[in-house]
C-alpha cells in the first residue's frame, strides 16, 4: 500500500518586482531521506493591470439580444491590443 502526502505552501509576503524574472525550485524528500529537486522554467511577474473592452453575447460580428440554446451562453471580448 503506496501512502501519498500532498501539502500546499502559500508564500506571502513577497516583495516581488514587476519586469524581473523568477524561478520556483521544489524539493521534495521521502520517508528513506532520499531527496528530489525541479525547478520551473520561469515567470516574469507583470503588475500592468489589464485593458478591458465590452463582454459581447454570441459568436457573430454583433451582439446577439435573444438565444434558442438554454444550456449555455456565450460570451466573448474584443480583442485590445496596445
Amino acid at each position: 500500500m503506496k501512502v501519498f502526502f500532498c501539502f500546499f505552501y502559500f508564500l506571502t509576503g513577497l516583495d516581488l518586482e514587476s519586469g524581473v524574472q523568477y524561478i520556483v525550485i521544489v524539493r521534495a524528500m521521502n520517508f528513506a531521506g532520499l531527496q528530489i529537486e525541479a525547478a520551473s522554467d520561469g515567470f516574469t511577474v507583470d503588475f500592468t493591470p489589464p485593458e478591458t473592452s465590452d463582454a459581447i453575447i454570441g459568436t457573430g460580428p454583433e451582439p446577439t439580444a435573444y438565444q434558442s440554446d438554454m444550456t449555455k451562453v456565450t460570451i466573448r471580448y474584443r480583442t485590445v491590443f496596445p
